[in-house]
């Protein structure tokens, strides 16, 4: 019986090449567009993608140029951003901090369609499988390069909606308790910094 039903559950999930499901790319912009005079834009770069999202207290400002380019790489909510250079490749969800921001030429970011939420394609390609896959598909030596299509080509295994929003759902929780954990940690060690300090003058 439980055979039957792992079989039923498997035989749902589709995979899918990310470039069915995407519905917009937008490339980060190069230094040319750097410009003293320009208007003052969060500008978000690799270091500043961690654990599934931005870290929106490390994202500095960029005086950027006007140009039709700007529009058209501003950032949305639940936009996916992926580092597409260096040593390894993250993946993270853009949240309403990000919205108006735009990124790196170390970044790229797409839209997806509304058969994918992007929690789960940033939760795939952040896993084992994913970064496994993504290496693979990156070009370079001294420094690893994943071209707009080498990432669009790649396979993502696309549960029934219900199950994405469950695993969405999941995976908000456990972020959650990872960041009281952090806290907590954090809290007990100025307290124990404290005490030390307290007893030994």
């Amino acid at each position: 019986m439980n055979n039957q039903r792992t079989k039923n559950f498997g035989s749902k999930i589709l995979n899918k090449v990310l470039k069915d499901v995407v519905i917009g790319v937008k490339h980060g912009l190069s230094s040319y567009y750097l410009q003293p005079e320009g208007e003052k834009i969060p500008y978000i770069n690799i270091s500043d993608v961690s654990d599934g999202s931005i870290n929106s207290e490390t994202v500095s400002s960029a005086a950027i140029k006007e140009t039709a380019a700007l529009a058209k790489t501003r950032i949305e909510v639940n936009d996916v951003i992926i580092t597409v250079k260096g040593s390894s490749f993250k993946a993270a969800i853009a949240s309403q901090n990000e919205r108006n921001a735009i990124i790196s030429s170390n970044l790229i970011a797409f839209k997806l369609n509304n058969d994918v939420l992007p929690e789960l394609v940033v939760a795939y390609l952040n896993s084992p499988k994913g970064q496994q896959e993504l290496k693979s598909r990156s070009a370079g030596i001294a420094q690893k390069f994943l071209s707009e299509k080498a990432l669009l080509d790649i396979s993502i295994p696309i549960p029934p909606l219900e199950k994405q929003k469950q695993l969405a759902v999941y995976l908000q929780l456990s972020k959650e308790y990872d960041t009281l954990m952090e806290r907590e940690r954090e809290l007990r060690k100025r307290i124990n910094n404290s005490v030390v300090q307290s007893m030994m003058g």
